[in-house]
């Protein structure tokens, strides 16, 4: 029983030990403070850069899209298929 009450005190005391710093405020915007200034500008552009290009790709992307489809309408396969035709009766 002694035992238990002397782990109890000591554990008591060692727990209540605090470790205590300065407190210091400060910006965490690197605009503000200069701390990573660049760091973070150089982010800011790199992220802007990607979105433009992703833009970019899904607009050329989209573009290939609708000249595929125009290729591949219906009109275009009978305009070819009729222009095959005439060709093949020209060179017989």
């Amino acid at each position: 029983m002694k035992g238990m009450i002397f782990t109890f005190l000591l554990f008591s005391v060692i727990s209540s030990t605090a470790y205590a710093t300065e407190m210091v405020w400060g910006f965490k915007n690197p605009r503000f403070s200069g701390q990573g200034y660049s760091s973070h500008v150089l982010s800011t552009e790199q992220l802007q850069h990607n979105r433009k290009e992703d833009i970019k790709a899904k607009a050329e992307a989209e573009a290939r899209r609708i000249e595929r489809e125009l290729e591949n309408s219906t009109l275009n396969k009978f305009l070819k298929n009729v222009e095959s035709r005439i060709y093949a009766q020209l060179s017989k």
